[in-house]
């Protein structure tokens, strides 16, 4: 049976009858990491940044990363690790994120620096792992109100979520991964047409062997949560036009909407 579960924050506190300190991951992007201060540097010595190189992530190489945010993270795990101090509940807290990640990126690794956040999946056996979705993924296809249609795959949300439950839960090859399964059809011609339909990739793309893979820290008894994903409303009604300093974070936003 299947044990992918919705998550709120404060969720996972009375689940904590452990003798020994409860190992966490969350699994996410800057909705998970904070993105600005003060949450992004929230509670930085009291958890683990996975992928900060002073912390003993194997991310040595920090292209496309942006200035203005600078690790270790903190962010939601850093709350949530607050909460169990103040509740006097025994956590080990980690996090693995990065900028606009989604759950297949994390599974299948779609990184410009090639960083193995899969690897952090399978670093240990976790006793807790928590999934965020990247934010316009998971909703339905739809073009907001400045008339850009969102790169929404809600299917790939679905299929993805069970791959990384799979994953984490079975020491077994996860099989062949393959977009097309993210979607219906009586045969593989059938799902590689629907997925190109869907997504706009090609029916070679659908069909491309992305990988199998095992994981031998893998436990059947590791909970596995999947965080309820919100969208700002910019996300449906529009988005105004915005520019970032690439330097200092600062954000100007202008009063028309972007195209």
């Amino acid at each position: 049976m299947k044990r992918l579960c919705a998550f709120a924050l404060t969720g996972l506190l009375p689940l904590a009858a452990h003798a020994a300190p409860v190992d966490v991951l969350f699994v996410g992007n800057s909705y998970t990491f904070g993105r600005v201060d003060p949450v992004m540097s929230y509670n930085t010595d009291k958890v683990t940044d996975l992928t900060a190189p002073s912390q003993g992530g194997n991310f040595l190489d920090q292209t496309g990363a942006n200035a203005f945010e600078p690790r270790p993270w903190g962010g939601v795990p850093g709350i949530f690790k607050e909460l169990t101090l103040q509740a006097g509940l025994d956590y080990n807290v980690s996090l693995s994120t990065r900028n606009a990640a989604s759950l297949r990126g994390h599974m299948l690794n779609l990184n410009p620096a090639n960083w193995d956040m899969r690897g952090n999946l399978a670093l240990k056996t976790w006793d807790q792992v928590v999934l965020q979705e990247q934010s316009d993924e998971v909703l339905p296809r739809q073009t907001n109100a400045a008339g850009n249609a969102l790169p929404s795959n809600p299917e790939f949300t679905r299929y993805f979520a069970d791959v990384i439950e799979n994953f984490l839960h079975s020491t077994d090859s996860t099989g062949t991964i393959r977009y097309r399964e993210a979607f219906p059809g009586a045969n593989n011609e059938a799902q590689a047409a629907a997925c190109s339909a869907a997504t706009g990739l090609s029916v070679g793309s659908c069909n491309l062997n992305r990988g199998s893979f095992s994981n031998p820290n893998a436990s059947a008894d590791t909970e596995v949560y999947l965080y309820q994903t919100w969208a700002r409303p910019n996300l449906l009604d529009g988005a105004f036009a915005t520019s970032t300093d690439r330097v200092t974070g600062e954000v100007t936003r202008s009063t028309e909407l972007s195209l």
